[in-house]
């Protein structure tokens, strides 16, 4: 596991890794221990969610090409803050389960993680186990954000932290487009929306005031790609700013948001499984896999 430090990756800075083509596999929602929970457990058994995430590890282990990393967005346990030994106990299980990985995983924190109303205490625990709650980094021409997005959806503890946040937002995404990257691509646990950006304010999404904002912005600053989790299902959707109304073919204006279904506990339809993510010089292409029809070898043109 690569942590962040200094809001940034060390071994990923321009220049540093020179592969413009690379592949990156996205996963969600662990979430050691929810199984038990929504069998009726208490949530202290989590064996389920460790063979899922074995497999996940070994599914990336296992790829053709190496993909440059795993990235787990939020909600690695079930346990909320205040559980004690119980969530201490989830987090140990699962540092060890991604430390196997031959690949580097990086990852953000979610609700579950933090808690839903985060504090100063809940936030350091899981920087100290973790790294920083947010940060950036690059591989050859895509430079990527990880935020937490928990600063967005309830943050009446942590106004200072969340303004922190938005303040470095703000400086990373100015840089960047100075910088001429060809794409940012922007992790967060919670997405923006699930399917519409004009959908009502719930659990799995971001309140509409924020929403509208925050998508603005990316849409302004070059944001092409927003990956989540959180939903227990795959979904998505597409936001244009009303500027620039109807498909004019300039990416650069259109944010695409990508909600990868659990690596753990399905709500819908969907298979326990992972996102592959193909970064090539003129697009970027990602298709969710079944852990059971998980292929060895990607070709990083034809993903998707």
């Amino acid at each position: 596991m690569l942590k962040a430090s200094n809001r940034t990756i060390a071994e990923f800075q321009r220049g540093s890794v020179g592969d413009d083509e690379h592949i990156f596999v996205h996963g969600a929602d662990p979430q050691l221990g929810l199984i038990d929970e929504a069998d009726g457990g208490d949530g202290t058994k989590w064996p389920e969610e460790l063979r899922l995430l074995k497999m996940a590890v070994s599914a990336v282990n296992n790829m053709t090409p190496r993909p440059k990393f795993l990235f787990l967005n939020g909600d690695l346990v079930n346990a909320l803050p205040g559980i004690g030994s119980h969530k201490l106990a989830q987090e140990k299980d699962l540092i060890e389960v991604i430390n196997t990985s031959e690949v580097p995983v990086l990852v953000s924190c979610g609700n579950h993680d933090i808690g839903n109303t985060p504090t100063d205490e809940t936030v350091d625990h899981f920087t100290s186990l973790f790294g920083d709650d947010y940060y950036s980094f690059d591989i050859g021409n895509t430079f990527y954000v990880v935020l937490n997005s928990q600063y967005f959806y309830n943050t009446t503890a942590m106004k200072s932290r969340a303004a922190d946040q938005m303040n470095w937002l703000e400086r990373q995404l100015n840089s960047a487009k100075s910088a001429e990257y060809d794409r940012t691509i922007v992790f967060m646990h919670i997405p923006p929306f699930t399917t519409s950006p004009d959908e009502e304010d719930g659990i799995f999404n971001h309140p509409r005031a924020q929403r509208k904002a925050l998508l603005e912005k990316f849409a302004n600053s070059g944001v092409q790609y927003v990956f989540a989790g959180h939903y227990h299902r795959n979904s998505g959707g597409f936001w244009q700013n009303p500027a620039t109304p109807g498909d004019s073919g300039d990416a650069s204006n259109k944010v695409e948001v990508v909600v990868s279904s659990a690596i753990g506990k399905q709500i819908g339809d969907d298979k326990s499984g992972l996102r592959v993510v193909s970064i090539t010089k003129d697009k970027v292409d990602h298709e969710y896999f079944a852990f059971e029809e998980f292929p060895g070898r990607f070709d990083r043109k034809t993903t998707g």
